[in-house]
C-alpha cells in the first residue's frame, strides 16, 4: 500500500539512522529538531539512493539536487540567468561547465538551453545551477546542442517517468531512437527525426491521461502510425 503523507508529517523509516544515507528529495525537509517532515500533500516514494513525495504541486520550487532543463534569459557579472520554471532565476556561473576558464567561456546566448543540477535553494536568495559534479565532469549536464523538442509537463508526471520502475521510457526506448531529457522542474527535452519527436509527443501527451496498463497498446498503436506514414 502506498503511504500518503500530510504538510508537517513525521517520517519513520528502516533507513533512518543506517550508515547508507538516502538523498531527500521533492517534498521532504530536515526539521530543527532534527526529524524529517513532509511539506506537501502526497505519495511517500523510496529508491535507493533517494527519498521523496509525488504531489500534485503545479509550481515548481527549486531544491537542491534538482536535475532541471532551464532557458538562458540574461547575463548578469560573471554568470548567467536561467528560467527553470521557479519563483526566480536560477544563477549558473560560466565556471561551471566542463573546461570552461575565464579564456575558454561556453558560448550561451539568450535562449540557449542547459541541463544541470540545481547546487543551491532557499527561499530568499536566487538559487545557484551547476553543469558539473563535485569532481568537474559534465556528466551528460550542459548546453543542449542538438535540435529538438521541449515540452512542459506536469511535475508529477515527469517526476513519475524518472522512476527506476517506470515503464514508459523503456517502451519508448525499444520503439524509436531517440533521446528524452527529462528535468524534475517537469521540462522534457524530445531529440530526434521530426517524425519521432511528433510520435512521442504525442504518447506522452496519451500516457498522462490512462493507466500504466495501456502503455503497450498506446506505444504500439502510435509507433504503426508513424512507420505507415514512413512508408
Amino acid at each position: 500500500m502506498p503511504t500518503i503523507v500530510l504538510p508537517g508529517d513525521v517520517i519513520s523509516a528502516p533507513w533512518l539512522g543506517q550508515k547508507k544515507k538516502k538523498i531527500l528529495g521533492n517534498g521532504l525537509v530536515c526539521a530543527p529538531d532534527g526529524t524529517i517532515r513532509s511539506n506537501v500533500a502526497g505519495i511517500l516514494h523510496e529508491t535507493e539512493s533517494s527519498v521523496y513525495v509525488e504531489s500534485n504541486e503545479t509550481r515548481y520550487l527549486p531544491k537542491s539536487g534538482d536535475l532541471v532543463l532551464g532557458t538562458v534569459i540574461g547575463q548578469s557579472g560573471d554568470f548567467f540567468r536561467v528560467d527553470v520554471g521557479g519563483p526566480q532565476a536560477a544563477l549558473l556561473s560560466f565556471l561551471s561547465f566542463e573546461g570552461a576558464t575565464k579564456r575558454n567561456r561556453p558560448q550561451l546566448r539568450v535562449g540557449s538551453l542547459v541541463y544541470g543540477q540545481i547546487v543551491m535553494a532557499s527561499k530568499n536568495v536566487e538559487p545557484e545551477l551547476s553543469c558539473v559534479d563535485n569532481d568537474g565532469r559534465a556528466e551528460g549536464m550542459g548546453i543542449m546542442k542538438e535540435p529538438g523538442l521541449v515540452v512542459q509537463l506536469p511535475l508529477s508526471y515527469a517526476r513519475r517517468l524518472l522512476r527506476p520502475d517506470d515503464r514508459l521510457l523503456k517502451l519508448i526506448g525499444a520503439k524509436f531512437k531517440c533521446e528524452l531529457v527529462i528535468g524534475m522542474n517537469g521540462q522534457v527535452m524530445i531529440i530526434g527525426t521530426p517524425q519521432t519527436v511528433s510520435a512521442i509527443h504525442q504518447i506522452l501527451e496519451k500516457c498522462e491521461e490512462t493507466f500504466e496498463s495501456n502503455y503497450d497498446k498506446l506505444v504500439e498503436s502510435v509507433s504503426s502510425g508513424q512507420k505507415m506514414e514512413e512508408d
